[in-house]
Parts: C-alpha cells; sequence; structure tokens
C-alpha cells in the first residue's frame, strides 16, 4: 500500500482499527488467553562489586566507567534486581500495573544503548515476560479475595472486549486499562523489539523474542486505535486519542458516587485524552515503526495487509498528534528577561478542569519530544513528500528548555536549597517535583543549564541520603552528560542510536 492510496483512504482509519483489534489475535500476531507461559525463576543480575553509598557522576561529557558502575551499584545489584522483579510479578499478579516498572524498563533501554552492555537489554527481558504474562489479553486470573476483577482475561467495560493492555478496577466494580499507563508500558517493548530489529549481533539470542514483542505492541496499539480521533483543521490534519465514548452510560450517578475523578471522566467521554497520554502512545508508536519497518522484521514474519498498514499509518499519526500538540502550545515572555517560553495545559478540549501542565506530567511530555527528536529525519524522510512534515525544530526544543529554567526551576537557582515548581506557571514550588529530571533533562540538548540543574536537584544529599534519585533520572542524566558542556560546542554521535545511525 503506497502512502498516496492510505492517504486517500483516511476516512476509514477508525472503522478499520476497529476490525482491526478484532482480529489481531486470529492474524497470528501474538498467542491467544490461556497460552503465554509463565516464565521460570530468572537468574539474578550479574554481580556488581562495591556497596551503595552516595552517588555522583563525573563533570565533563564523556560517560566514565565509574559513572556506570555507580549506577550498577545503586540499581543493578542481584538483590537489586530481584527485588524488582518481585515486586512487578506480584503487582501485576492482582492487576495493579505501576509507572515504577515502566520507568526502570525504560532505564534498561538507555543503559542499554549507552553502555552495549547486554546486562541491561538481559534485565528488560527479564521484566518484559513478567508483565506481558498478565496483561489483560493473557491474564491467568487470581483466586485472592482481595484481588478485585481477576478473573482469567477479565473484560473491558469501558471497551466492549478482552483489550491488549494493564487494566484494574477504575470505578465501582468496572474494570478498564488506562490509556497511559498501558502505553507507557508497551514503549520499553517496543524499544526492545527495535534494538533487536536493527543489531544483527543481537539476533541469534534475542531475534525471536523481538519479533514477539513487536507483535505484542502492534496488539496494543490496535486495541486503542477505535479511540483515535482524526480531524481536518484548515489544510492540515490532527490526530489523538480520546476518551471512551462509553463513559457517559457507564459513569452513572450511582458508580461514581459523589467520586470527583469519576464525574469528570463522565463529563469527558469523547473528549481529548491529556497531552501525556497521547505522548506515552507516540512513543510506542515510534518505536514499534522503527522494528517494523527493519529488514529483520521484514524478511522474518509474514508480511499481512495489517503489518503493511501499521507500518503506514504510524507515521501520519505521529505528525498528526505533534500538529494538534504544538497548535496548543502557547509562547510567552513574562519570565524576568522576557525569553520565549513555551506554556500549554494538561489538557486541551475538555469542557471544564482546564489545569496547566504539571510537572510529573510535563517530563512524560518531554520524553515524548525526545524521542521525537531523535526520529525527526527519519519520520520527515517519509512524512515531506506527503506535505506533513512534523512541527518540531530547534526553536521548539529552546522554548520548552526556556519552560524548564525559568518556571520548573524558577529562574535563579541555589545550589542545595531550590526546588522545583508544580507546574509549568512556576507556582507552588515543592522538593518532591526535583524527582522528576527523567524527561525534562533531555532538554539539555537545547541548553546544558539545564543537564547542570538536574544533576544537582536528582543527586542532592539531604540528611545523608539521595531521596530525589530515581533510576529514570539517573539513566536519563548519563544519557545526557554529552550535552553537559554548552550548547556551542558540538555534541558527538547520539547514543540513544547505539552502534547504527538514527
Amino acid at each position: 500500500m503506497t502512502l498516496q492510496n492510505f492517504v486517500a483512504g483516511l476516512a476509514m482509519t477508525v472503522l478499520i482499527a476497529g476490525a482491526a483489534a478484532q482480529s489481531a489475535q486470529s492474524a497470528g500476531l501474538g498467542a491467544p488467553p490461556g497460552q503465554i507461559v509463565q516464565p521460570p525463576p530468572p537468574p539474578p543480575c550479574p554481580p556488581v562489586p562495591g556497596t551503595a553509598g552516595i552517588a555522583s557522576i563525573s563533570d565533563g561529557t564523556a560517560v566514565t566507567a565509574e559513572d556506570i558502575q555507580q549506577f550498577n551499584v545503586w540499581w543493578m545489584s542481584p538483590d537489586t534486581c530481584a527485588g524488582a522483579l518481585a515486586l512487578t510479578q506480584s503487582g501485576f499478579s492482582k492487576r495493579h500495573p505501576d509507572w515504577d516498572t515502566a520507568a526502570r524498563m525504560t532505564a534498561m533501554t538507555r543503559m542499554y544503548e549507552l553502555t552495549q552492555d547486554l546486562r541491561y537489554l538481559y534485565h528488560l527481558r527479564q521484566l518484559i515476560e513478567v508483565i506481558l504474562f498478565y496483561r489483560d489479553d493473557h491474564y491467568p486470573g487470581n483466586s485472592d479475595p482481595t484481588c478485585k476483577r481477576c478473573e482469567p482475561t477479565p473484560v473491558d467495560d469501558f471497551r466492549g472486549g478482552i483489550v491488549a493492555g494493564w487494566g484494574h478496577v477504575q470505578f465501582g466494580n468496572l474494570s478498564g486499562i488506562d490509556e497511559d499507563t498501558t502505553p507507557a508500558l508497551t514503549y520499553p517493548i517496543a524499544t526492545f523489539a527495535r534494538i533487536v530489529a536493527e543489531d544483527p549481533s543481537l539476533q541469534a539470542e534475542y531475534g525471536s523474542d523481538a519479533i514477539r514483542y513487536a507483535n505484542a505492541a502492534m496488539e496494543t496499539m490496535w486495541s486503542l486505535m477505535p479511540q483515535m480521533n482524526i480531524q481536518s483543521v484548515g489544510s492540515h490534519f490532527e490526530a489523538y486519542l480520546v476518551r471512551p465514548d462509553s463513559y457517559r452510560t457507564k459513569l452513572t450517578q450511582s458508580v461514581c458516587q459523589g467520586d470527583e475523578t469519576c464525574d469528570n471522566y463522565h463529563d469527558f467521554a469523547g473528549a481529548p485524552l491529556e497531552y501525556n497520554g497521547n505522548a506515552a502512545f507516540m512513543m510506542m508508536l515510534i518505536e514499534l515503526w522503527r522494528a517494523l519497518d527493519s529488514p529483520f522484521y521484514r524478511s522474518t514474519v509474514f508480511q499481512t495487509a495489517q503489518v503493511e498498514y501499521t507500518r503506514t499509518l504510524i507515521p501520519l499519526l505521529v505528525s498528526r498528534f505533534q500538529r494538534f500538540f504544538a497548535g496548543h502550545l502557547q509562547t510567552r515572555t513574562d519570565d524576568p528577561n522576557g525569553v520565549p517560553r513555551f506554556y500549554w495545559n494538561y489538557n486541551d478540549g475538555i469542557p471544564h478542569s482546564i489545569n496547566p501542565e504539571g510537572t510529573p506530567h510535563g517530563s512524560l511530555d518531554m520524553q515524548y519530544i525526545d524521542e521525537l527528536r531523535r526520529n525527526l529525519d527519519r519520520l520527515n524522510a517519509v512524512l515531506v513528500p506527503l506535505g506533513e512534515p512534523i512541527a518540531l525544530d530547534a526553536s521548539y526544543l529552546w522554548q520548552f528548555a526556556n519552560t524548564f529554567l525559568w518556571k520548573i526551576a524558577g529562574g535563579a537557582w541555589e545550589f542545595g536549597l531550590s526546588v522545583f515548581a508544580k507546574d509549568v506557571t512556576g507556582k507552588n514550588p515543592d522538593p518532591k517535583y526535583n524527582k522528576e529530571c527523567a524527561g525534562w533533562v533531555n532538554l539539555a540538548v537545547a541548553d546544558g543549564d539545564v543537564y547542570s540543574i538536574c544533576h544537582e536537584a536528582s543527586l542532592r544529599v539531604v540528611n545523608g541520603g539521595q531521596p530525589y534519585l530515581t533510576i529514570g533520572a539517573h539513566s536519563a542524566l548519563l544519557m545526557n552528560k554529552q550535552f553537559s558542556s554548552p550548547v556551542s560546542e558540538p555534541p558527538p554521535h547520539d547514543p540513544h542510536c547505539g552502534k547504527f545511525a538514527c
């Protein structure tokens, strides 16, 4: 299918998506419910010499052996890996999907691409096997009486079927997936597939896993595609996920019982999903697209019409969501120096509760912006001939960086004292937001001061400990250490690209 033919048939996207979601398993894209084998107890991560003390990252742009050693001591000892796997097993077996698992998995992708050390890829595979075993369409059930809606392969009450995602009881006894958590968990699964699919040296050992993971990510994509809205705005198209229409009928007063979040979900039925939820989905799609577009996947897997359609569709969805997002960014000059920066809301297109984007959710937005930046040329090679280039350039990165420097970080950072604000307006600073550098530090590519501030905030010692250091921030600091110099210096080859060109 050519891109031109796809554009001509764009109006069929949502209709096809609904049918494809139902046919994914019959097309052989993944194992049917109940046929996923529980992974055996994994061997531990390799021993790491040394004990965890106060973590530090060396000066300069080069990542040193000591920097990697300190990361491993903190996060990769056999006991730490085993503990992380045990927590994941316990939580997901009770249908409690969590962001900490997604953050650890994403950190493994960063560290592998930075070092090419297989310990990270191997541990990522361990985590993937556990969470895929408990994905709703594979879920084996749990007889624990405290486990709500833990029947085998539970139905998503809002989407009317078994969904390739991780759900839980949301309101009353109604079960459904979250459109942000599920893509955030699927993103490192798709990234594993992409890493292996683009590196022949990994394919003998990990190739079959990469194919299986790409297909699993594709199942998740099509499970959510019925919520994709595509609209014409002037001479362009926009695309974004919306909340299920069923919220309007399912979330009744008797179900919500005065719960404000539940009432809001009812009111927001069919309205755009928040930016960070859409962003997580687009990150997942970009990595999935690269895996599907690889010679390895093309030569290994029978190329069904759905696979071809998916490969064709993804770049257009990414460009059209970015156009939607960019169209709602507001340039403001309200800092003391009048430097242009971006303001944006947590959500737009909803009837009420419009709030400024918060620092935690904004961190995920910036992780998406970095994913888009690193794949910009590859995506535009497909999109520019269609007249749909992605709305992103250096000026966007600079204004996002100014938002961080002047609002999140307050404009006059005092080492050891300053703390991050609650949201992009710069209000309500609180030390708990100092943990949110995993996404924001990617803006160091536009201004090296972002790295300096995140380095200090994340590694700050308080009462003999480092309460703001997370595995996400630690790995992202190492990945962005190359940008710690002034931006006038040309950066080295981006390690996100591994041994091969982006």
